[in-house]
């Protein structure tokens, strides 16, 4: 869709009912951005058209879309670590199903991200520990009752 200065790309999604998702938007009529209109503008041409340039944009918008980023944080492997880190930081053991209902209320709550406390672990243990805590295996699976009602 464009109005000539504005462009939106717009992938359709045949599913019940037939819906549409929002790749990219550029503005050209303000000068900031024209390097990221530019960038984007490259996948309008014939030969990454053809070669299905835009498959990499799709996947990053699926990738960041909040309803499979909610999938993420439900998963096992994220409440494992979570865990873990619970019992490292505050000494404490929880059930998965706590945790679960404390995602859970992350998710449906518009949380201040001013508010948010970021984790800080110790140093010598952060580089033990850096590639192994927050790895997602590629099959990992949702905890059961993980679903997101937004």
């Amino acid at each position: 869709m464009t109005n000539g200065r504005s462009f939106e790309f717009y992938k359709i999604l045949f599913e019940q009912p037939i819906s549409a998702r929002l790749i990219f938007s550029i503005d050209l009529s303000d000068a900031s951005v024209l390097k990221n209109a530019a960038n984007h503008l490259q996948h309008l041409h014939k030969d990454s058209v053809v070669k299905k340039g835009f498959k990499p944009l799709w996947n990053k918008c699926e990738a960041t879309d909040p309803y499979n980023i909610a999938g993420i944080l439900c998963s096992h492997s994220i409440l494992k670590n979570i865990k873990k880190l619970i019992k490292s930081r505050y000494n404490e053991k929880c059930d998965d199903e706590i945790v679960l209902n404390a995602v859970h209320k992350i998710i449906a709550e518009k949380m201040d991200p001013a508010l948010v406390k970021p984790l800080k672990v110790a140093k010598s243990k952060a580089r033990k520990d850096r590639n192994t805590e927050l790895a997602i295996p590629a099959t990992d699976t949702p905890v059961v009752g993980s679903e997101v009602n937004n």
